[in-house]
């Protein structure tokens, strides 16, 4: 009776074995071995047990089997390495995923803010030193990165040194010849001397004017003139 058992109990064991592996990932068969080679095999091993071994290892393999099963990671759910769990672990020790988005977000705002504020220092100091007006170089040095150098004197003058970098940073150039390859149509509205220098141009055009005679100004008479007109008067001649 117990003989006839043998077959069924040897194929139920090799069966047992097969899951037991697969989830445990205890498999020490040569991997060239091909599933039916595998289960000859084991069958050949199991055929030289007594039905008493074979009921034990059964017994021993089933315990095992639900040792793996409750070890094993539900479905759509993830394994997590060592480091990966210390990771996590540190995440959630951060707060809730909502609050450490919201905190990041903060945070990215203010390096925004920062930054512009940065940036309007850095432009505020290359006008100064270039002699520009600030709302126009705001608006031409768009994608433009400055080095300010050190304050340097040269003919009495003292003056800060500017290197412009464009091109992602691939290239750099002085900022007086950067400003003249690419900003030469700006130069008047540029410069901040040039309204006062415009401005001085039209006085003196408009003093000139009143000073010869321009049409509608009061002439500037000198004494001589007096004289001449007093001898084109005939009320003065002999």
């Amino acid at each position: 009776m117990r003989r006839s058992h043998i077959p069924t109990l040897s194929l139920l064991a090799a069966s047992l074995f097969a899951i037991r592996d697969h989830l445990t990932g205890d498999d020490t068969d040569p991997p060239k071995l091909s599933e039916q080679e595998w289960e000859e095999k084991k069958r050949a091993d199991l055929s030289k047990k007594t039905h008493e071994q074979l009921v034990t290892k059964q017994v021993e393999l089933e315990r095992d089997l639900q040792k793996a099963r409750a070890k094993a990671a539900p479905e759509g759910s993830r394994v997590l390495t060592a480091d990966e769990a210390k990771e996590y672990e540190a995440l959630t020790a951060l707060g809730a995923s909502k609050d450490v988005r919201a905190r990041l977000e903060k945070g990215d705002a203010a390096v925004v803010t920062l930054a512009g504020r940065e940036r309007g220092d850095t432009l505020r100091e290359v006008a100064e030193a270039a002699g520009y007006k600030l709302s126009v170089l705001t608006r031409l040095s768009e994608g433009l990165t400055f080095e300010i150098g050190a304050e340097v004197e040269k003919d009495g003058k003292k003056s800060k040194p500017v290197t412009v970098k464009y091109e992602d940073g691939k290239k750099t150039a002085p900022l007086d010849q950067y400003a003249k390859e690419h900003w030469s149509d700006f130069e008047g509205s540029l410069r901040a001397d040039a309204s006062a220098g415009g401005a001085g141009k039209q006085q003196q055009q408009e003093q000139r004017r009143v000073t010869t005679g321009g049409a509608g100004a009061p002439q500037t008479k000198t004494p001589a003139d007096g004289l001449a007109a007093k001898r084109a008067d005939t009320r003065y001649s002999m």
